[in-house]
């Protein structure tokens, strides 16, 4: 019954009177909340009975009771919608580049702004956000969209080809998160001590339920094998733990990374769509992310180090099938990784939304997302977002000819050439274009002024021209380019102050380059961009399956302590039995730690430290090897090069 019916019914002399029954109910209704005891269910059948009596016979205070109960939970309604009212405008803060005060702040502090005092409803759970990460099941498998293209013949013509033998393809139980079809060629599928669990589920006021992979004990030891075995820098070893555990995450991972070092493209992304089905048939029940009709948001968190696995698959398999020109797919699986971790975003995903948006022709989803973001995330620093803004609004102007998406495109654009004036001159020069002698001498834009730009913004700039210099070689966007560039010269006094702002600022918030940018470019692995470690991520070695591993990192599970107290004198010792193992095939490093004859004369000469390895019986392994050289490799004798000549001549 709504406020109105009452106020008919009730006069207004009772108001008061029926105002205080209000906040009894909702103060029973709160005591009987937090008093809450959970009952065996099997005591309710007891209590059928008076319960349908009761309901025969209600009382007048149950009435009252069942009229007041809907005004009641309209009033919770109300106050909650005004706290979260509250909460978003005194959270939320924009960059405005005029208005600077924080001279000393970097890049990542200050995309961390409004993460670091997050109220109890994030502001990433707003109905306008969760909406940009709905993911369609029919663009998240590369073979559906390969079927669109060429159509579904010539993919199956190059599946059979590929699989001359042919076989039974395995269907996959997960239907609705179907990342990666099942192969012929690939071995049978076990689960190998791989599971997922959920790790925290959502109140009542937050919607995101998190989730988190667990090994088992036996995947334990074989995960403890694998670092032993990349440690030992031995390709070999990591093959025969893949030849007994065949979906080991890691280990699949680590040999594509050693295929595409190879050139073998091909063999490199099969073995990454490999690990992510053992990955995809890992998932929890309740993981499903293709039909959140609910609006959940399901998170993963990358500082554990079982999440990694799904992290890197998914970034390794955004470019692979980039490569093959699915950048529908590639864009659904970009919002899909970043909507795993959107406050971090460990790998740096949003350096590839823009690209594979616009590759994929969808302008209004970017500019959607543009404007969603920023305010969160300050997309206008970043010159990969605020350029590809600028040409999604240039290319719906093509379309629709519509003269709002031209000025915006315009104001986008001059503020990108102002914010990061040094990107014209690369761009230009990717895309062998002689820059004008007015434009080139300009102090704006001349490769003078920017011979000093910080080390973060280079890598961002060159990360978005190496990707999108094929977009700016069209004739239009030339054009418009270069009509663009010379307005801002004609009015450079207009853009002076502009331009001197965001110059000192961007010395300051580019000085220091995230973490997540390293690891973005070391799994992009782009020639044109060559990544500089700094001293406190090159001291220590660097692998693809957990490239530069965070500070916090939450480790469930420790490695246990190796038995070679020094691992570089180890290293040599191996490499010097690699070596006579080649001079003489039948010598065998194993004879030498048998034990020794004369121990008083070993700890004479060596003490404890050559206990093991036996210096004298490797010395006279190679005496006898020179001794016995000529019957290992016969020497060719003067005989039989005369014969040998005898025979060329009567063949002649």
């Amino acid at each position: 019954m709504t406020t109105r019916a009452i106020k008919k019914l009730v006069k207004k002399d009772d108001l008061k009177d029926l105002e205080l029954k209000l906040n009894r109910t909702l103060e029973s209704e709160e005591s009987e909340e937090e008093n809450f005891v959970p009952r065996n269910k099997f005591d309710l059948l007891d209590e059928q009975l008076n319960l349908d009596q009761d309901e025969e016979n209600p009382t007048s205070e149950e009435c009252e009771k069942e009229e007041i109960k809907p005004v009641a939970s309209s009033k919770k309604k109300k106050k909650k919608t005004k706290g979260k009212r509250e909460t978003g405008q005194s959270k939320n803060f924009k960059f405005v580049s005029t208005k600077i005060q924080e001279d000393n702040t970097t890049l990542e502090e200050l995309s961390n702004l409004n993460l670091n005092a997050q109220s109890a409803a994030s502001p990433y759970e707003n109905s306008s956000i969760r909406r940009l990460f709905k993911i369609e099941s029919k663009y998240l498998n590369a073979d559906n969209e390969m079927i669109r293209m060429f159509g579904a013949k010539i993919v199956q013509g190059e599946r059979n080809a590929q699989n001359p033998r042919g076989g039974r393809r395995q269907m996959n139980r997960f239907k609705n998160n179907a990342i990666v079809n099942m192969k012929s060629t690939w071995p049978q599928f076990t689960k190998e001590g791989l599971s997922m669990k959920i790790l925290k589920e959502n109140d009542s006021l937050s919607k995101t339920i998190e989730f988190t992979f667990e090994h088992s004990k036996e995947y334990q030891q074989v995960q403890f094998r694998f670092l032993d075995a990349v440690e030992s820098l031995d390709h070999n070893n990591i093959m025969n733990i893949l030849q007994l555990n065949r979906y080991h995450i890691d280990s699949l991972i680590q040999l594509s990374d050693i295929s595409r070092i190879h050139d073998d493209t091909q063999m490199a992304a099969d073995l990454i769509e490999r690990a992510l089905f053992a990955l995809q048939n890992s998932f929890h029940p309740s993981f499903k992310f293709t039909s959140n009709s609910a609006g959940q948001i399901y998170k993963i968190d990358y500082n554990r180090v079982e999440n990694r696995g799904l992290f890197i698959c998914l970034f390794k398999q955004i470019l692979y099938i980039g490569g093959k020109a699915c950048y529908r797919t590639s864009l659904e699986l970009c919002k899909f990784l970043l909507s795993l971790d959107i406050q971090s975003d460990p790998l740096g995903v949003i350096l590839l939304i823009d690209f594979y948006a616009i590759r994929s022709s969808q302008y209004e989803y970017l500019i959607e997302f543009y404007e969603a973001f920023n305010e969160l995330k300050h997309l206008n620093l970043m010159p990969n977002m605020l350029m590809s803004y600028a040409l999604a609004h240039f290319y719906l102007f093509n379309k629709s000819h519509n003269t709002d998406n031209l000025e915006k495109a315009n104001k986008a654009l001059i503020e990108a050439l102002l914010r990061f004036p040094g990107v014209l001159m690369i761009l230009l020069d990717k895309c062998s274009i002689m820059p004008d002698k007015e434009v080139e001498s300009h102090r704006f834009f001349a490769k003078t002024s920017h011979l000093r730009m910080p080390e973060g913004l280079k890598y961002l700039i060159n990360l978005y021209v190496t990707r999108m210099h094929h977009e700016w070689k069209i004739s239009e966007n030339l054009i418009w380019l270069e009509q663009t560039v010379k307005s801002i010269i004609a009015d450079e006094k207009k853009h002076e102050n502009f331009f001197n702002q965001c110059k000192n600022k961007t010395n300051s918030l580019f000085s220091k380059v995230p973490p997540n940018l390293y690891r973005h470019l070391i799994l992009s692995d782009l020639k044109e961009v060559a990544v500089h470690l700094p001293p406190e991520y090159a001291s220590t070695a660097t692998y693809t399956f957990d490239p530069i591993p965070p500070k916090n990192s939450i480790i469930s599970y420790t490695r246990p302590a190796r038995t070679e107290s020094n691992p570089a004198a180890a290293t040599s010792t191996e490499s010097l039995f690699t070596f006579f193992q080649s001079l003489l095939p039948s010598f065998n490093a194993q004879d030498l730690n048998r034990p020794q004859r004369n121990n008083d004369e070993n700890n004479a000469v060596g003490g404890e430290a050559n206990r093991g390895f036996d210096f004298n019986q490797m010395v006279e392994r190679l005496r006898e090897f020179l001794v016995n050289i000529e019957e290992n490799f016969p020497a060719t004798r003067q005989n039989d090069f005369d014969e040998n000549l005898n025979e060329d001549d009567d063949f002649d």
